[in-house]
């Protein structure tokens, strides 16, 4: 509000001085060409100094002028105006004061004593100077939208918002009355009649509106809107087809139509419609909500996927499209969905969150390859993140780059802070990669450090078991490893089968056989599975069966040398052998 009057001011400056000096002149009783001078000179040294920003030293000349003439209303409001500025509101208002005082009729000097007095925060005085100013100017427009910006306000603040309303409605007609008809005034008051449910004025207005923009197809559309509150369906679906017809392109007529379809039940042509408009130009963060109430789609499966392509077709480069299509296919393909995380993420690059879905969704699709290279690559963005490190690490391992999966590995580790989950996790892969590297001693200190951090890791219980038994070495504590993970899950293959291992290794022949017999029959094809039970079938003395089981491991793909000498010399082998 205050701008608006300083711009005012700067147009009116010479108007108010020459005018102001006059009457000073006339009526300070100052009978002296001296004296007169001097005022002028000091009025106008006030007047440049204020326009050229030197607040101070234009305070200080009108302080002067005002010594030689106190009733010189120009100067009393420039000071005001001044202090105003400086936001030191009471000696503004004192001067302000002096200014309406001496010149009670003036627009300026009254609208800038309203102006402080509004920014001391006393609104409703502030207001009734301004709706007083306002009958006694009624062709100036900046108090009629002083007075509404004042009313808007109110309504936000107010609980009782009838009077308001009222005060509102008044305004806008008044405003309307003194400057002609204006259709954004009129859309307005037709939304108040809306809001305060005087369907009657809301028809009047509305009928004006289309009368005065019979092209602007909303206000037809806004007609139509209220035929389905009055529940006039025929007439409401009449006036869309014909809207429809005439306006196929007009955003704001679908948007109509799309409310009255979603109002009636016609989900066919709701969901047609919404297509027309995500292939529109309507705003992007619009279709999204077109598509979307918060985190739940508003269409099932079948054409929230059909919604989803058609915005990612319309906007492929908006990281809401992928996301979107993303998070769709993850529950479904994580396969298809990886694309779109990719893109997302090199959209977005600084959604860390979204690059740890991307390499998580990597992970679980087995897309090793794509781990390693996107880890890779946001690894030069996040040098100090240790979880990008462990992904790269798992990248490098499962991609069979060991030499490259240690040294990572190693490196990120010095980046866990106060972490032991995310710790672990590292010391596990290091005792995995170096564990394919046949680094037998660092892989079972890294599984020591796995199991001081979290004792019961199931998966790092189980594999270390399996390694220490493969090696034949600390056999008992490969066995109680064993043990604690089938009592964890004694349905679990993998586990039914380690612990089948163990207990081979330690001799305990007829019980291995009874978890070998378990992991098969929960799953029949894994060939490692099958040799181990081969094994133990020949050290439970069923040569026969044992021998069958190594030749179906082997045609399922294991290419072990110890498994074909095995098969090529069943008949010399012993127990002790295998």
């Amino acid at each position: 509000m205050k701008t608006k009057i300083h711009i005012l001011i700067l147009i009116l400056i010479l108007i108010f001085s020459s005018c102001s000096i006059t009457k000073t002149k006339k009526s300070s009783g100052i009978n002296t060409q001296k004296n007169e001078q001097k005022f002028i000179y000091l009025f106008s040294e006030a007047n440049k100094n204020r326009l050229l920003g030197n607040s101070q030293k234009a305070v200080e000349f009108y302080m002067s002028a005002l010594d030689l003439n106190p009733k010189s209303a120009a100067s009393n409001y420039y000071l005001a105006s001044l202090f105003m500025s400086d936001k030191n509101y009471t000696t503004a208002l004192n001067f302000a004061e002096k200014a309406t005082k001496l010149q009670s009729k003036n627009l300026w000097y009254n609208l800038l004593e309203a102006d402080i007095i509004y920014s001391q925060n006393n609104i409703n005085k502030a207001f009734l100077i301004y709706k007083s100013l306002q009958k006694q100017f009624p062709k100036n427009e900046l108090l009629y939208d002083t007075i509404i910006e004042i009313l808007l306000d109110k309504i936000k603040k107010e609980k009782k918002q009838d009077e308001v309303f009222n005060e509102l409605i008044y305004i806008y007609k008044e405003k309307q009355k003194h400057f002609g008809f204006d259709i954004q005034i009129a859309e307005y008051l037709y939304n108040i009649y809306i809001e305060i449910n005087d369907s009657k004025k809301a028809i009047e207005t509305l009928q004006e509106m289309v009368k005065n923009e019979p092209d602007e197809a909303k206000y037809s559309a806004f007609m139509a809107e209220n035929f389905v509150k009055e529940h006039k369906y025929k007439q409401a679906d009449d006036l869309y087809k014909k809207l429809l017809k005439q306006y196929p392109n007009d955003i704001n007529v679908k948007i109509s139509y799309l409310k009255y379809c979603k109002f009636i039940g016609k989900h066919l042509e709701y969901f047609n419609t919404v297509k027309q408009l995500l292939n529109s130009n309507l705003k992007f963060n619009k279709k999204v909500n077109l598509i979307i109430s918060g985190s739940h789609p508003n269409f099932p499966p079948k054409e929230y996927k059909e919604a989803l392509t058609i915005l990612y077709n319309k906007h492929p480069n908006k990281i809401v499209s992928n996301t979107l299509l993303a998070e769709y296919y993850i529950e479904k393909d994580k396969n298809t969905a990886l694309p779109y995380l990719i893109k997302a993420a090199d959209l977005s690059r600084g959604d860390f969150n979204l690059i740890l879905t991307l390499f998580e969704v990597s992970y679980d699709s087995k897309n090793y390859e794509i781990l390693f290279q996107q880890s890779l690559k946001y690894m030069q963005m996040y040098p100090n993140q240790a979880k990008v490190f462990l992904y790269n690490g798992i990248g490098a391992y499962k991609t069979k780059r060991f030499s490259e999966a240690i040294n990572v590995l190693k490196m990120g580790k010095d980046f866990v802070i106060e972490d032991n989950n995310l710790l672990l996790q590292f010391h596990f892969y290091l005792a995995e990669t170096y564990h394919s590297q046949k680094e037998n001693q660092k892989s079972d200190e890294n599984f020591d450090e796995v199991l001081e951090l979290k004792p019961k890791f199931y998966l790092a219980l189980n594999n270390y078991s399996y390694y220490l038994s493969e090696r034949k070495i600390k056999l008992q504590k490969a066995l109680s490893m064993a043990e604690t993970c089938i009592k964890y899950q004694n349905e679990n293959p993998v586990f039914c089968d380690t612990y089948a291992k163990a207990l081979f290794e330690n001799k305990y022949y007829k019980k291995a056989l009874i978890y070998s017999e378990k992991a098969i029959k929960i799953i029949s094809n894994n060939p490692d599975f099958l040799e181990n039970y081969g094994d133990i079938l020949f050290a439970n003395n069923k040569k026969q069966k044992a021998l069958k089981s190594w030749k179906l491991s082997k045609e399922l793909g294991n290419k072990s040398k110890e498994l074909i000498y095995k098969i090529e010399n069943i008949n010399r082998l012993k127990a002790e052998d295998l």
